[in-house]
């Protein structure tokens, strides 16, 4: 079983993601930097993108700013489907970047490896406690987090 941490994102629209692969398109960002405040550690409930990797019980936690729209986040994935599978650990450095589209509004990106990982923020739950997120790698995964 995954740790249970106090806030987790959500993924509340799984069918309309599923139904339109591209509905990034119709849906218009919310600046990223909403999540920025987020204090606790962030879980992926379910995704869309990347599915047959091993990395299960995923998250992200805001460890440190660096100014100047960076931060430094510390990502936990469980390397295996067994609950005995050893957790790895890395920090990466988060960017925020204006998207080209809207003026206003941010979105996050970071590189893993030689993959570029950008994230758009979709969808903020009633309650600010669920969000959906667009996920957009170079190497050509892309979905919904």
């Amino acid at each position: 079983h995954c740790v249970i941490f106090t806030l987790a994102l959500c993924l509340f629209a799984a069918a309309t993601a599923a139904a339109r692969e591209n509905a990034e398109s119709y849906i218009r960002p919310i600046d990223i930097r909403n999540l920025v405040g987020v204090k606790e550690r962030l879980i992926v409930i379910m995704r869309t993108h990347t599915t047959r990797t091993h990395f299960r019980c995923q998250s992200a936690k805001r460890v440190k700013s660096l100014g100047k729209g960076r931060y430094v986040y510390n990502l936990v994935a469980r390397n295996g489907t067994y609950t005995y599978s050893p957790y790895t650990l890395s920090n990466v450095t988060v960017k925020l970047e204006k998207i080209q589209r809207y003026k206003e509004t941010y979105m996050s990106t970071y590189k893993v490896g030689g993959t570029r990982v950008t994230h758009k923020l979709l969808k903020i739950g009633r309650r600010g406690q669920c969000y959906v997120i667009y996920v957009d790698k170079s190497d050509g995964h892309r979905g919904y987090t």
